[in-house]
C-alpha cells in the first residue's frame, strides 16, 4: 500500500509480489472482519487455490486467535 500510494509500484506489481509471497506459504488465512474481500485479497485467494494451497477465510477475530494458537502448537 505504501509503494502504491507513493507511486512507486502499480497495483499489478503489488499483486504480483503478493502472489510470490503466497507461493512461499503452506496455506493462506484470510481475515475478513466485515465480510468484504477486496480485489487484492481475491487475487491472493485465487492464486492460492490455483496453486493447490489450503485457504481458510475467517470473519471472526476469535477464529484468528484459535488458528494462531493451533499453528503455534504445531511448531513445538
Amino acid at each position: 500500500l505504501i509503494g502504491y500510494e507513493a507511486g512507486i509500484l502499480t497495483e499489478k506489481e503489488i499483486l504480483y509480489i503478493d502472489c510470490k509471497i503466497v507461493d512461499t506459504c503452506q496455506a493462506v488465512i484470510a481475515y475478513v472482519p466485515e465480510r468484504y474481500i477486496s480485489t487484492g485479497m481475491f487475487t491472493e485467494i485465487t492464486h492460492a487455490n490455483k496453486s493447490g494451497k489450503p485457504v481458510l477465510v475467517v470473519t471472526d477475530e476469535t477464529a484468528v486467535t484459535v488458528v494462531h494458537h493451533y499453528l503455534e502448537r504445531l511448531k513445538r
